[in-house]
């Protein structure tokens, strides 16, 4: 962090425990790799002080640190949230910020009292690896021997209102648990089917949430098609933006195997785009009403945008008219209706820097 009046360093965190004395440090032995994405930061009261700043890396490691109270100084704590290292280079990567988002929802069907800290992966350096397209000197042509990218969901106790904004104890890392798997705090639960298909309240379909007996979070592993069929390891990428509105969680995906576009004129655009409507925080829906959208052929990202003028508002996608013949399917689909709608009060607001005045000479 640096001073924006001056650029003087303020305060930064490595590996190294020595640190430079002059300098506020915060120092854990594995934050090694390279940090390629956006920092997101987390004003927990609107306060003006940040709170909690998370990020992940290009090694498949995820970090949560947390600020004291204080316009003093530095004091920060550091903890390791997500670790899917592997040694042999085959590392989930992070090149985009997470969503963090807090529900007070337990008495909902797949609701719980917690934060969640929401990651997705994707080579973004290499966006054709795994297929015959792949450039040999960024990556390989063959899947075997990757690993799935996926969208992950981790579960912060120890931050919520009912805990601490700077906690006294911490969780260890997350890892991902394999399908049957039982519960574990430092696992993360396999989501394969993302609603739910019964009317019995107490059952939770997703990842429970309990700060004594709950999961650690959930993860959606990206080895499906837009039609369904099987996808081999990292051919599907996560390459856009998360978009979390109400419970509801667009997690958007590049297939590199896609033919997508081709040109008399050009080289045309290879692979395609879609979305899939997961729900937070358990990673279930409540009800049986599975939302997917085509977005058509390339890398292509989600906007939000006003519905009718108002605080209501809804994702927006390239053409509406092509977003595929049954975008929503399950029993409490709505009829005619598209797309979910989302409105009401802002409670967290995305802050960025910006120059305000400029020297003229």
């Amino acid at each position: 962090m640096f001073d924006a009046d001056n650029g003087d360093l303020l305060w930064y965190a490595n590996s190294d425990t020595a640190g430079t004395n002059s300098v506020e440090h915060l120092n854990h032995t594995d934050l090694k790799y390279s940090v390629a994405s956006e920092i997101k930061t987390v004003d927990r009261n609107n306060d003006g002080m940040v709170d909690h700043i998370y990020f992940g890396d290009l090694a498949g490691q995820a970090f949560r640190i947390d600020f004291d109270r204080s316009v003093d100084n530095f004091n920060s704590q550091i903890s390791k949230v997500l670790d899917l290292h592997q040694s042999n280079g085959t590392s989930p990567r992070f090149y985009l910020p997470p969503v963090f988002t807090a529900h007070h929802s337990a008495h909902r069907k797949e609701g719980a009292n917690v934060v969640v800290a929401t990651f997705v992966s994707g080579n973004k350096s290499s966006p054709l690896l795994a297929t015959i397209d792949s450039s040999t000197t960024t990556g390989v042509q063959s899947p075997l021997g990757l690993q799935y990218d996926a969208v992950y969901a981790v579960y912060d106790y120890d931050i919520h209102p009912n805990g601490q904004f700077y906690p006294n104890s911490n969780k260890g890392a997350r890892s991902l648990a394999q399908s049957g798997e039982s519960v574990a705090q430092n696992k993360l639960k396999l989501i394969t089917n993302v609603v739910r298909s019964d009317s019995d309240d107490a059952l939770v379909k997703g990842a429970l949430a309990d700060s004594s007996s709950g999961w650690g979070g959930w993860y959606y592993q990206f080895d499906k098609k837009f039609d369904g069929s099987s996808a081999l390891q990292s051919i599907v990428k996560g390459l856009s933006p998360l978009v979390a509105m109400e419970g509801s969680l667009y997690v958007t995906m590049f297939d590199a195997s896609n033919n997508g576009t081709t040109s008399s004129c050009g080289a045309g655009v290879k692979g395609h785009s879609f979305t899939q409507r997961l729900c937070l925080p358990t990673g279930v829906c409540p009800e049986n009403a599975n939302y997917k959208y085509n977005l058509g052929a390339g890398i292509v990202s989600l906007n939000v945008g006003s519905v009718d003028g108002s605080n209501i508002k809804s994702i927006v996608v390239p053409d509406p008219e092509d977003i595929g013949e049954s975008p929503c399917v399950g029993t409490d689909c709505k009829a005619g209706q598209k797309f979910i709608s989302a409105g009401g009060s802002i409670r967290f607001i995305p802050n960025r820097w910006f120059e305000r005045y400029a020297k003229m000479d």
